[in-house]
């Protein structure tokens, strides 16, 4: 019987694909009397035939283009059925080109043949993990000989199991880059918290270094204090002596020798109460002391003429071992001027009128230096006077301190 196909266009449109089967008929006598024919409809095998070339060819030409590696594996058992190695069905360009091979050299090999001994042990557990489970396995490796990570997803189906891979070098490296960074800061932290802990421990040394000072400070406070107050003491005390009958001649020179140095020894003593007064130990308000001085030295001259005295040295500090010579200095200007600048004879205090007898005494700080001026306006000093030649002791005195200060 001869056979062949045929399709057929019907009259609603629908094509049909036929299989016709012909047979001679013949006769007793053996002769050709008709033609046999049988049909056998295939149009819902060639349709089913046409659908599947053209899911192969679509899926085929995905495959083929599609940017990350894309393997086939068909799994290859031993006799007791346990998986031994694996062959490579088929492989998309990509693939192709990270391997660097052909497909003719790759495909129907197994692992070992294409990637050298030893690659069927090193994913023997991944492939057995994927086909006993069933289920898609993700997995990262690096080749060395290409310097790269890739992340493999593998998924399983009959004997088979298809791959695909993605370059994830410049991720792995940004990881691995962030993890040694992350050790960095770790390490760092440590060394952090390390200092951190030795510095507690010197803070809590300097807290009680701190205590210790503060403890000190207060006990040098109280001794300078009574050291003050006892200087103060002895000099007032000395001032006492002073004013004892026959303590020192009894002239005119003598009370005049008396009264200079009981205001020295007042100008001294008022340094150290000052001190005490304040409780500042190193430093003396100068408007204080100086207002405080000018006064005692007022009150220790009894003049017929009213004489007004003008300090200015509001908020300017001294040292003590400058403010008592400076005290001293003061204090034998301004008795100078009580003594001979105001006399008695009605002699006006200032020529071109009526002002008021006056003494004087500025201490500032200008530039970093101080400055101090005492002033009086009374009669003047002596015409051709020189202070560098004087003979008093009081003006040698200041001449003295002045200099070497």
């Amino acid at each position: 019987m001869d056979a062949h196909a045929e399709n057929w266009l019907t009259s609603n449109g629908r094509r049909v694909y036929l299989d016709l089967y012909l047979e001679p008929l013949r006769n007793p006598a053996g002769e050709i009397y008709g033609i046999g024919i049988a049909a056998v409809n295939q149009t819902d095998l060639k349709l089913a035939e046409a659908a599947l070339r053209e899911s192969e060819e679509k899926y085929r030409n995905l495959f083929m283009n599609m940017t990350e590696e894309v393997h086939f594996w068909k799994l290859v058992r031993d006799p007791e059925g346990r998986i031994v190695t694996w062959r490579l069905v088929d492989a998309n360009p990509p693939t192709l080109k990270t391997w660097g091979r052909t497909r003719e050299e790759i495909v129907g090999k197994t692992t070992d043949e294409i990637f050298g001994p030893g690659a069927t042990g090193h994913y023997q557990k991944i492939v057995q993990k994927i086909m006993t489970e069933g289920v898609p396995h993700a997995y990262d490796d690096f080749f060395p000989n290409l310097d790269r990570y890739f992340r493999f997803t593998s998924v399983p189906f009959g004997e088979y199991f298809i791959t695909t891979g993605a370059d994830i070098t410049a991720i792995k490296k940004a990881e691995n880059e962030l993890m040694a960074k992350n050790e960095d800061l770790n390490a760092l932290n440590e060394e952090l918290t390390s200092t951190g802990e030795e510095l507690h421990q010197n803070l809590e040394e300097l807290s009680r270094r701190e205590q210790d000072l503060n403890k000190a400070l207060a006990e040098k406070e109280v001794l300078l204090s009574e050291i003050h107050h006892r200087v103060k003491n002895n000099l007032t005390a000395f001032i006492s002596l002073l004013s004892l009958e026959g303590s020192t001649e009894d002239s005119p020179a003598g009370k005049l020798l008396k009264q200079d140095l009981q205001n020295q020894a007042r100008s001294m003593a008022l340094v150290h109460e000052t001190l005490y007064r304040t409780n500042l130990y190193d430093e003396v308000d100068m408007g204080m002391y100086l207002t405080t001085l000018i006064d005692q030295v007022a009150n220790s001259f009894r003049t017929t003429r009213p004489v007004r005295t003008v300090v200015e040295a509001s908020g300017v500090m001294l040292d003590i071992g400058r403010a008592t010579p400076t005290g001293l200095v003061v204090n034998e200007l301004i008795t100078n001027s009580f003594k001979y600048a105001f006399p008695a004879d009605g002699t006006r205090c200032e020529t071109g009128g009526e002002v008021p007898c006056t003494i004087s005494v500025s201490f500032t700080k200008e530039d970093g230096l101080y400055l101090l001026r005492v002033a009086d306006n009374g009669v003047g000093l002596p015409p051709g006077f020189d202070i560098a030649t004087t003979k008093t002791l009081g003006l040698k005195l200041v001449n003295f301190l002045a200099k070497h200060q």
